[in-house]
């Protein structure tokens, strides 16, 4: 997903635009010169080339500048890691995205993190060209050094950065290019049992010594209708891909408040597709804040009253969603229908019955429509 958004949503714009708006010092309009503009232009070369974009990295990492680190990535960047001599004790993830690249890089490049230096050489030992996707592959040999103190970190594993078009263009329209993926490669499985391979020497194990696991995060079990939408609210804030697609049933539909629906779209979406937007966002934004207040609730126990599988339950929120990226917040504010039932193919570890949800509708008055103020017209955003 690139770092243009094609749909509006009502943007909250906070206090650090006001400044522009009451005048005061900074500047006025875009056409202006920033002292920060001043300085990438100068310190960078611009991303308007694979290898320029892998030179901004290597700059950016010896600087410790954080900002244009995280400038040479993708929206929808993956890091893979090389789990050569890692403990699988660690539990860590078969890759990260782009904010918890940031995340690690923040406290390595901080002030207090007790890096002294950091020196870096990539040479290039190969590039390849992907007409299909239209991508640069890209293989480095690395020579990475990160000093501490009387300690130096070493990491000299080679690297693969996988490269394409960024949707974002350059001052004057010109194509400029981010890294989507970036493999850390491990001597034996991917170089033939190249020897001098030192012990750990992984750029993996040194941005590890950075890297804090997620917290686990508690639901409740989806032992009632309630608790199924209240997983759904916390898997939302927690921004917890699998918890929040744990609520949906596998023919679940979401249908979008109508005047979000573009001429010739079909008015809803499936699982998957909700899968794939949650996706993106999560991988987006800074946080969400979402506050659900049950304002109806309805049990409908279906042709056969005796038999459970056959019953719904329907139950109308009251909602007030935020979702906050870089300086902007989105508003969603409308009212939500969830349609429940007895998930067919699954129950608790005691044999408990479990519920899921298989629709979702947008709902609210017309006269009532805020642009962009719906939970659909926010989800767009990231389809």
């Amino acid at each position: 997903m690139g770092r243009t958004k094609t749909r509006l949503a009502l943007p909250i714009v906070v206090a650090t635009l006001c400044a522009v708006a009451l005048g005061l010092p900074g500047c006025s309009n875009k056409s202006c010169t920033c002292p920060s503009d001043v300085e990438d232009e100068l310190t960078y070369p611009a991303r308007t080339s694979p290898e320029n974009v892998i030179e901004k990295l290597n700059l950016a990492y010896e600087r410790m500048d954080v900002d244009a680190y995280i400038d040479c990535l993708a929206d929808s960047f993956r890091f893979y890691l090389n789990f050569a001599g890692r403990d699988p004790g660690e539990h860590l993830p078969e890759s990260w995205n782009s904010s918890i690249e940031e995340t690690i890089h923040q406290r390595m490049f901080a002030e207090d993190s007790g890096v002294d230096r950091i020196t870096l050489v990539l040479t290039p030992s190969s590039m390849e060209w992907d007409g299909v996707d239209s991508l640069w592959v890209f293989e480095e040999h690395c020579d990475l050094r990160v000093t501490m103190g009387v300690l130096a970190y070493y990491a000299n594993s080679p690297q693969r950065f996988v490269l394409e078009v960024d949707e974002e263009t350059g001052r004057d329209g010109e194509e400029l290019w981010a890294i989507v993926e970036w493999h850390d490669i491990d001597y034996p499985s991917d170089l033939g049992g190249q020897e001098g391979r030192v012990e750990d020497s992984s750029w993996t194990s040194i941005k590890c010594l950075w890297y804090e696991p997620p917290e686990e995060h508690v639901y409740p079990a989806r032992t009632s209708p309630e608790n199924v939408i209240e997983k759904l609210r916390l898997a939302y804030v927690n921004m917890d891909l699998d918890a929040y697609v744990d609520c949906l049933a596998d023919s679940f539909r979401f249908y979008l408040f109508p005047w979000d629906v573009e001429p010739g779209e079909d008015p809803h979406w499936d699982q998957e597709t909700e899968r794939s937007i949650h996706e993106n966002m999560f991988d987006c934004v800074e946080w969400i804040t979402l506050t659900l207040t049950n304002a109806t609730e309805d049990h409908d126990p279906g042709a056969d009253p005796i038999d459970p599988m056959d019953d719904l339950w329907t139950r109308e929120e009251e909602t007030d969603l935020r979702v906050t990226e870089g300086i902007i917040t989105y508003l969603g504010q409308h009212p939500q229908d969830f349609v429940l039932r007895v998930d067919p193919d699954e129950t608790g570890p005691r044999g408990e019955t479990l519920y899921e949800i298989i629709e979702w509708s947008d709902l609210g008055e017309e006269q009532q429509l805020r642009e962009g103020s719906t939970w659909s017209s926010i989800k767009a955003l990231y389809r």
